[in-house]
């Protein structure tokens, strides 16, 4: 989206053309709502996937819960085994949200990192350094959108 105010900036306000203003700005705006609509996917899609786990995983604790005898509860304090479990499952839900997110931002951090260190140590004639560096920003910039939502959403 940058390169549209470079577009604004060259076609329209230095020749001074307002003409070339509204196809840069009817782009720009298509730009911004397709990327709108694609977070709102990206993000319904992983609490969705997450939600779904978290389900099965307390269906599955409880079934296991329900199905062990009763000495057992004899023996051990309602609140402990309470908690126990309401704990155990938030400590899951927390990694299940914030942790796997954060360890996934760190990868896709370090990929584009490492391939600008290529670029710069060895350029290559098939992979220009410049696109390199220019495909390793935008994937920089994505995963902290990304996690962002879903760590306010952990936080709660």
């Amino acid at each position: 989206m940058i390169w549209m105010f470079k577009l604004v900036v060259d076609q329209v306000l230095r020749p001074a053309d307002l003409g070339a203003f509204w196809p840069i700005a009817f782009a720009y705006l298509g730009l911004a709502l397709l990327a709108g609509i694609v977070t709102f996917v990206d993000e319904y899609t992983s609490a969705w996937v997450g939600e779904r786990f978290l389900l099965g995983l307390r269906t599955r604790v409880f079934e296991h819960v329900q199905g062990l005898s009763l000495d057992f509860f004899e023996r051990r304090r309602l609140g402990d085994t309470l908690a126990r479990l309401t704990g155990d499952v938030a400590a899951i839900e927390s990694f299940v949200l914030s942790g796997l997110v954060d360890a996934l931002s760190a990868i896709v951090t370090i990929a584009p990192c490492s391939c600008r260190l290529r670029a710069v140590a060895s350029p290559r004639p098939d992979a220009p350094p410049t696109t390199i560096a220019a495909l390793s920003a935008i994937l920089m910039r994505r995963p902290a959108r990304r996690s962002a939502p879903v760590r306010r959403v952990a936080r709660a």
